[in-house]
């Protein structure tokens, strides 16, 4: 159990996909921050942070999904090996 725990603990963290969902959220905020801000009448602006931060969002849930899937392969490779 404790070489599996260090397997597990040395695999490296899906950094860049954590990162880009902060930052889809950041712009999804921004939207709201906009809107407050420039009122009803910039629709574009609205439109474009919403494009970009639901872009970032789906690119980070794509990441982090291919991320949990190389790892459930690694380790089920390692655990065929160990078997």
């Amino acid at each position: 159990m404790d070489l599996q725990a260090k397997i597990i603990e040395a695999w490296p963290r899906p950094a860049t996909a954590e990162r880009l969902f902060y930052v889809g959220t950041g712009f999804l905020g921004a939207d709201g921050v906009a809107y407050a801000y420039l009122g009803a009448g910039d629709v574009i602006a609205y439109l474009f942070l919403w494009a970009l931060g639901i872009s970032c969002l789906m690119g980070s849930v794509l990441g982090l999904w291919r991320y949990d899937k190389n790892r459930a392969t690694y380790f089920a490779e390692i655990r065929g090996r160990l078997s």
